[in-house]
């Protein structure tokens, strides 16, 4: 069991609560998804649980797990990169000292089962030398080989192929131990999980919300999408009548005023009429305290109002982007020949299983390319977060000091994406993966670029934020080549399918 009572998490230097007065219960057997815009606290409420240190937050509340409490990391990469395989499967932490070396012996036929190749057990191969899909695949083997009886899972899914996320769904379906997980594969939350935890933030942050039902993902949100419509319904009807109200007002407000300005000589009527005017500015607070009464209409999911300019585009048939030959990472030889030619405008959707070599294709398209005058090439590679290293604030990392229309534009669309002017000069550091990952595609607006090459970008974006995605990438007229693994992704978008595999490229369906 898991359980959480009272939990307040507060950021010291903005103070800004993130998580206030979170109690939940996890049973054994349960998989709950932890559910919310990026940013809510979703990552930090799991690196709590595990033990992980939390500098520059203030945490208050009580916790009881049972252990030991298996724990899959979002960034796993920045603490056991290095780290040798041999050394991962073995260690509870990257400079910790290996206690029970019994575990050498199950890890080959857990790396067999997990459609490992013969030799991926090294002590010579570092963690960073695996794609991002094999580095997860690599830590679900590391949990299914000791007897955890808590697992808290922070974005299984990111990078994992098809064949992966089956995997993956079998390991989550399988356990009957309590289980909080954080995903944005739809697909995969709506497969295994049998409750929701959904963090929510009101009233421009000033509000925090959490929600717990037990009850699969899509009946969830059915029953927010109805009472969502409900509560806008009634704000609406409100509002409108109000108006009408209002309106009755204006006209007798202006009637009274012109009787005023035309009975100068008259004391008696402009007495009269002086009293109706005091009734009638009366009149007007009360509709201002019912105007306050009814409230906002609920914000519902958050939306990422943003589009491309309508200029951004490429002519019909233009050949952007080719490549003809073999595909190397590195000196590694991974695929004998590949041939891939890119027209505008449209969309391209890459596939094919972990370490094959996509991201990859990706990068060296970008570096072939990334110098030419006539298109304007985004790339957004799948460790963009690295990106986000350097020091500056998030308006820096979108616009320059000295180009005050540039960074009024930035300021304009940053507010779309919900920030406060305040968290405009946040530092890049305090920013999740998902808020990263939306920077970039307000990064690629802002800059103009008809040309995106995207690795994974719903990777890190709650489900909440996947129309918002589909809604920039409906406005674009030029061309997106992207790898995903998520199946309902690809699908909604209808793009072209491209799988990559030892042969090249080949055109299919899902």
């Amino acid at each position: 069991m898991l359980q959480v009572q009272q939990l307040t998490i507060t950021q010291i230097e903005e103070g800004r609560v993130l998580i206030k007065d979170l109690s939940f219960v996890v049973n054994s057997g349960e998989r709950i998804a932890l559910i919310g815009e990026e940013g809510n606290g979703k990552s930090t409420i799991l690196k709590y649980l595990a033990g992980i240190p939390l500098p520059g937050f203030e945490v208050e509340g009580s916790k009881h797990l049972e252990l030991p409490c298996g724990y899959l990391e979002q960034d796993l990469l920045l603490r056991w990169g290095e780290t040798n395989v041999l050394d991962y499967f073995l260690l509870d932490e990257p400079n910790g000292v290996v206690e029970d070396y019994r575990l050498l012996g199950k890890v080959p036929s857990a790396l067999d089962k997990a459609h490992f190749p013969k030799g991926s057990f090294s002590k010579d191969k570092r963690l960073n030398e695996f794609s991002g899909g094999e580095v997860v695949r690599l830590a679900l083997v590391k949990l299914g080989l000791r007897d955890y009886r808590t697992f808290l899972l922070d974005e299984p899914s990111n990078d994992l192929d098809l064949g992966s996320l089956a995997l993956l769904e079998d390991f989550l379906l399988s356990t009957s131990v309590s289980v909080l997980f954080v995903s944005h594969d739809e697909k995969l939350i709506s497969r295994c999980a049998n409750g929701i935890l959904h963090l929510e933030q009101w009233n421009r942050k000033s509000e925090m919300k959490a929600t717990f039902a037990r009850i699969p993902y899509e009946e969830y949100k059915a029953r927010r999408k109805d009472l969502f419509l409900k509560k806008t319904q009634v704000v609406e009807k409100k509002e409108a009548e109000l108006a009408l109200q209002k309106k009755r007002w204006a006209k007798i407000y202006q009637e009274v005023k012109y009787d005023q300005d035309q009975c100068v000589r008259d004391p008696e009527t402009g007495r009269l009429l002086k009293k109706k005017m005091k009734t009638l500015l009366s009149a007007k607070k009360h509709f201002e305290k019912e105007e306050a009464a009814i409230g906002e209409k609920p914000e519902g999911d958050p939306y990422l109002h943003l589009v491309f300019p309508e200029n951004v585009a490429l002519p019909n048939g233009k050949r952007v982007l080719g490549y003809s030959g073999p595909l190397f990472r590195g000196d590694k030889l991974l695929i004998p020949q590949v041939d891939l030619q890119l027209y505008g405008p449209g969309e391209t959707a890459i596939i094919g299983d972990n370490g094959i070599g996509k991201s990859t294709l990706l990068e060296t398209l970008y570096e072939a390319n990334k110098a030419r005058k006539d298109i304007r090439l985004g790339f957004m590679s799948q460790n963009y977060e690295e990106s986000f290293t350097k020091k500056g604030t998030i308006l820096s990392f979108l616009s320059s000091d000295v180009d005050k229309k540039a960074r009024d534009k930035a300021r304009l669309y940053l507010g779309s994406l919900r920030y406060t002017s305040e968290e405009m000069l946040y530092p890049l550091s305090s920013l999740s993966g998902g808020q990263k990952a939306k920077l970039f595609f307000l990064k690629m607006v802002l800059e103009e670029n008809n040309v995106l090459l995207l690795d994974e970008p719903t990777r890190n974006l709650s489900p909440f934020s996947l129309d918002m995605l589909d809604n920039l990438l409906n406005s674009f007229h030029g061309a997106v080549l992207y790898v995903s693994h998520d199946v309902r992704f690809i699908t909604r978008r209808k793009a072209k399918i491209l799988k990559l595999s030892l042969e090249g490229l080949k055109e299919m369906t899902l």
